[in-house]
């Protein structure tokens, strides 16, 4: 039996690969987080580092051309995501 689809995120295909790779390591640094709060971190680092080229970790973190490039593809792809669900 197919497993259901519960959620707008895993209705629209799931998490970007940006986003799950730092929802993956955030989990892995804090385990007692569910998927959903590593999830908001996730979306609100990746903000972050679109808007300013920092993730707000203590001291001042520049993250390299590249980094902000995929930072800011998954900041779009999460945005239509979202609309794309609203829409529905």
């Amino acid at each position: 039996m197919a497993r259901s689809r519960d959620n707008w995120v895993e209705q629209e295909g799931g998490l970007p690969p940006y986003v799950r790779r730092i929802v993956r390591r955030l989990r892995q640094s804090n385990p007692s987080w569910t998927e959903g709060h590593a999830i908001a971190v996730a979306i609100n680092v990746i903000k972050r580092i679109a808007a300013t080229g920092d993730t707000n970790f203590p001291g001042k973190q520049n993250v390299n051309k590249k980094s902000r490039a995929e930072a800011v593809k998954a900041l779009v792809q999460w945005e239509a995501m979202k609309a794309r669900a609203r829409a529905a």
